[in-house]
């Protein structure tokens, strides 16, 4: 929110070529709200009328950050109004699809298909009418890719707007169905579209199409990914003191091996490009440097684009079940930011911060963080894919216990000096492995 004393206003530019301003409004006067009001500003001074007319908005508060900020939507000038003449004959969605995905905005297929009903929820869009009338439309929801339509929960449902207001329009639950289970190697980017059809004009006042804001989408992407963000950064969140550490938090169903991790460092003043920091995996930030899977020093690159990613490739993979802690320990005392997504659901209680050598739950980020953990190897170079159809061995690192699944006759475990360590018999299923041997390097063998 603007502070009590920061202002915006409009000015337009004179036959004189000085500019004027014909509007005002201050902190104090704007209520705490998250809807648009309506202005009607009168232009009668004829020396404002000519052949290099411009208008301009300027905004006087706090200048270091994200602060004080004021949203212009929906100009519009005309000829012949009054100051009542604030409704238009226009239905809009104003929001994109909110996240289909119960907890995560993005992952791996096969963490998806592990407990896919219990993934899915219903998506919404906000819709506005401008009217000053109630207003009918019929709306449609469905997800696709470039391929196909995988669903299509709502086919011109019926709904009347009512005069002046903002809304929201539920879709219809999703078909679980309509998700491969049997392939869990699947990447799929998956758009989720709502549109309208409302009667608004195609031409109106022979200028304007009224319908290009009857349509809008948003993606989920099921692939290597975790992530609780939607790839935007509104703001940035982090720690301004050398040493200080900070964990994300993240839950699998499954077990399942880290390769890389992705960040989005937003560009800040003093920069952190350059700069080093430690990435860290935990399994537990609780248990201190015991519970550290990886720690390895990286530095921070500058991303090429706004809300793009640097991926940071691990020197080792990393095995996690269950619960999980990516983040980092900082090298420098100075603001060390991190994107923060502030426009979805926030996934509270997931971040933790270290500043004196105790973790606690950070209460002051709202929002979420752009750190995605990035699973999953590609095919070894060299290796004929058909020999290894049909066996999965997971995780790979592990602490002495894991799965092999898939059908064999029978299996060996080698140390580096080519001794026999452990027998595995036939097995036709998930078979889990415990072995007693210490840290090292083994060598699995199967008989197909």
């Amino acid at each position: 929110m603007p502070d009590e004393t920061d202002s915006i206003r409009l000015q337009v530019i004179n036959a004189d070529k000085d500019w004027v301003t014909i509007w005002k409004k201050v902190g104090a006067d704007v209520a705490a709200t998250d809807k648009f009001f309506d202005e009607i500003i009168q232009l009668r001074d004829p020396s404002y009328f000519h052949d290099y007319f411009q208008l301009r908005f300027q905004s006087f508060g706090r200048l270091s950050g994200g602060f004080d900020t004021w949203n212009i939507d929906y100009v519009y000038l005309n000829v012949n109004r009054n100051s009542g003449d604030t409704a238009f004959e226009d239905r809009a969605l104003f929001t994109t699809p909110s996240n289909w995905l119960t907890t995560y905005t993005a992952m791996p297929y096969d963490q998806f298909l592990a407990n896919l009903e219990a993934n899915l929820q219903t998506t919404k869009s906000g819709v506005s009418n401008l009217d000053d009338q109630v207003q009918p439309i019929e709306f449609y929801s469905l997800i696709l890719d470039s391929t196909k339509i995988y669903d299509e929960m709502n086919q011109g449902t019926p709904y009347n707007l009512a005069p002046k207001t903002q809304t929201e329009i539920d879709s219809e639950p999703i078909d679980p169905n309509v998700f491969d289970r049997t392939n869990d190697s699947i990447s799929l980017k998956l758009e989720t579209r709502f549109y309208i059809t409302s009667g608004d004009s195609a031409n109106w006042l022979n200028k304007y199409d009224l319908r290009v804001n009857d349509t809008t989408s948003s993606f989920v992407v099921l692939d290597k990914e975790l992530a609780y963000d939607d790839g935007t950064a509104e703001w940035a969140a982090g720690l301004s003191q050398q040493s200080a550490m900070l964990a994300y938090r993240f839950v699998l169903p499954n077990p399942d091996i880290i390769t890389s991790v992705n960040i989005y460092f937003p560009e800040f003043s003093p920069s952190a490009a350059g700069r080093t920091f430690t990435l860290v995996i935990w399994e537990d930030v609780f248990r201190y440097r015991e519970g550290r899977l990886l720690s390895e020093q990286h530095i921070v690159k500058r991303s090429a684009a706004l809300n793009e990613y640097t991926s940071y490739d691990l020197g080792r993979p990393v095995a996690v079940a269950d619960t999980f802690y990516v983040g980092y320990e900082q090298s420098i005392a100075d603001f060390f930011p991190v994107g923060l997504d502030k426009s979805g659901i926030t996934r509270e209680g997931n971040v933790f911060i270290n500043l004196d050598g105790i973790w606690e739950p950070s209460n002051i980020i709202e929002g979420n963080l752009m750190i995605r953990p990035v699973f999953g190897f590609e095919a070894a170079v060299g290796l004929e894919d058909e020999i290894f159809r049909g066996i999965k061995v997971y995780p790979n690192p592990s602490h002495g216990r894991f799965n092999i699944a898939g059908e064999f006759e029978a299996g060996w475990i080698y140390d580096t000096m080519g001794n026999v360590i452990h027998r595995i018999g036939q097995s036709a299923d998930n078979q889990e492995i415990i072995m007693n041997s210490g840290r090292g390097l083994y060598l699995l063998k199967i008989l197909k």
